[in-house]
C-alpha cells in the first residue's frame, strides 16, 4: 500500500472553528496561502510539478493559475494598496522579487514537467525506499594522530 501526502490549505474562523480543507481534489500540493478577498485565496501549487501562484476559491476549491514559470513562484504577499501580487521567482541565479499588477493578464495553463518528456526534471510516482535496520559497531580509537601542528 503506497501513501501519499499531500500539503492542503486549511481555513478557519477567527474563533478557531468551523475548520475545513479548501482542495479542488487534483492530488496537488499547495501552501503559501495569502487572502485575496473574502473568497480567494494565493496559493504556491505545485499542480504541474513547478511551484507556481494560483488563485484559489475558498467556497468551491476551483482554482485559475496567475503565474507560468519553470523555476519558482513562492512566497506571495498581497499589496493591499493597489491590489498588486509580490512574490519570489527562482531562477539559476537565485530569486528576484516580482509584482504581478491587478490588471495584469493571467497565465492561461499550467508548465507540466512530465517525466515522460523530460526525464529527470520531471514529476513521477515516487519509488519509495526500505531502510534495513543493522547494530551499531562498539567504539574504535582512532589512534595517536598528530604529535605538533605547524602554523
Amino acid at each position: 500500500m503506497k501513501i501519499f501526502y499531500v500539503w492542503r490549505i486549511v481555513v478557519a474562523g477567527r474563533d478557531g472553528k468551523s475548520v475545513r480543507i479548501v482542495n479542488p481534489g487534483d492530488g496537488a500540493n499547495r501552501y503559501d496561502a495569502e487572502w485575496l478577498s473574502a473568497d480567494s485565496l494565493i496559493v504556491v501549487s505545485e499542480r504541474g510539478g513547478v511551484p507556481n501562484l494560483e488563485v484559489m476559491s475558498v467556497s468551491t476549491g476551483g482554482t485559475r493559475s496567475l503565474t507560468r514559470v519553470t523555476g519558482a513562484a513562492v512566497a506571495p504577499a498581497l499589496n493591499k494598496d493597489d491590489g498588486s501580487i509580490w512574490f519570489l521567482s527562482l531562477h539559476s541565479r537565485g530569486l528576484d522579487v516580482r509584482r504581478l499588477p491587478r490588471a495584469s493578464a493571467r497565465a492561461d495553463s499550467v508548465v507540466a514537467l512530465d517525466a515522460e518528456r523530460f526525464g529527470f526534471a520531471g514529476v513521477r510516482e515516487s519509488l519509495g525506499m526500505v531502510l534495513v535496520g543493522q547494530s551499531v559497531p562498539s567504539s574504535e580509537s582512532y589512534g595517536r594522530g598528530p604529535t605538533h601542528g605547524r602554523w
